[in-house]
C-alpha cells in the first residue's frame, strides 16, 4: 500500500496539476514607436523617452509590433490581448483612440508630422475614457487577426479633445524597462459559448462558408453560386 501511495505521489509530482482554463500570459514589447507633432511638422522624435499624445490630433503616437515569431501554446487560443501604457508625465486627456493601420513600412527614426502614415478613414479598434497612470487598451481582436504578422497602431486623443492638454507616456526608449509600451497576450483553453465566439477564437472550419457552425447544403449552394467567378484584375 505504501508503495502504491509513493508511486502515485511521484506521478502527480511529475505531471503537476492540469491547468484547465487558467490563462497564461506573455509580454511582447513594441519593436518601434514614436510620435509626431503637428506644431513641429519636420521634427522626428524616434529617440525620445516619451510619447506625447494630444491635444486632439495635434500629436499622434505610432507603435509597431512584430508577432511573426510568436507561437500560441498548442491547444490554446488568445483570450485577451492588451497594450499597457505607462504615464511619463501629465495625463490631461479625456479619451485615447486606437487605430490599426495597414502601413507597416514606416520607420520610427524617419517619420514626422509632415511625412507620416495616414489613418483617416480607418475605424477605431478601441477607445478608453479617462486614462490613468497605467492604462490598458484592449487589442484582442487585432492580435487574433495578426498572429504571425507585423501590425501598426496609431493612438490619438480624438478630434474633439482640444479642450484638454497633451498626455505623456513612456516610450520604448524610456530608461525604466517596466514602463515601456508592452503588449500583454493571454492564452486560454478555448471554451466558446456561441458559434460567433468559436469563430472569434479562429476555430471555425473553412468549409463553413456562412459561419453557422454547420457544414451543409447552405454552404454548398453558396459555393455553387460563386463557382468559376473571379475577381483577379489581371484576367
Amino acid at each position: 500500500m505504501k508503495k502504491l501511495i509513493t508511486v502515485l505521489f511521484i506521478l502527480f509530482s511529475l505531471v503537476g496539476f492540469v491547468k484547465g482554463d487558467v490563462a497564461e500570459g506573455e509580454s511582447v514589447l513594441a519593436f518601434q514607436d514614436t510620435y509626431v507633432d503637428g506644431f513641429k511638422a519636420t521634427t522626428n522624435y524616434g529617440s525620445d523617452e516619451i510619447l506625447a499624445i494630444g491635444p486632439g490630433e495635434s500629436r499622434v503616437a505610432y507603435f509597431g509590433f512584430d508577432l511573426t515569431d510568436y507561437v500560441i501554446p498548442s491547444g490554446r487560443v488568445v483570450s485577451l490581448a492588451r497594450l499597457r501604457l505607462t504615464a511619463a508625465g501629465f495625463v490631461d486627456v479625456n479619451e485615447l483612440v486606437v487605430y490599426e493601420i495597414s502601413d507597416n513600412t514606416w520607420d520610427a527614426n524617419i517619420i514626422t508630422s509632415e511625412f507620416q502614415p495616414g489613418y483617416s478613414g480607418y475605424t477605431p479598434v478601441f477607445r478608453v475614457s479617462s486614462p490613468t497612470y497605467q492604462t490598458y487598451l484592449d487589442l484582442t481582436s487585432v492580435v487574433r487577426s495578426k498572429l504571425g504578422q507585423q501590425f501598426s497602431l496609431v493612438i490619438t486623443s480624438g478630434p474633439s479633445e482640444y479642450d484638454y492638454g497633451p498626455s505623456f507616456w513612456a516610450s520604448l526608449e524610456n530608461s525604466d524597462p517596466n514602463a515601456r509600451p508592452t503588449l500583454e497576450i493571454f492564452t486560454d483553453n478555448p471554451d466558446p459559448d456561441s458559434c460567433g465566439e468559436l469563430w472569434e477564437y479562429g476555430l471555425g472550419k473553412p468549409a463553413d462558408i456562412n459561419r453557422d457552425c454547420q457544414i451543409d447544403f447552405v454552404d454548398l449552394s453558396v459555393f455553387v453560386e460563386q463557382w468559376m467567378q473571379t475577381n483577379n484584375p489581371a484576367l
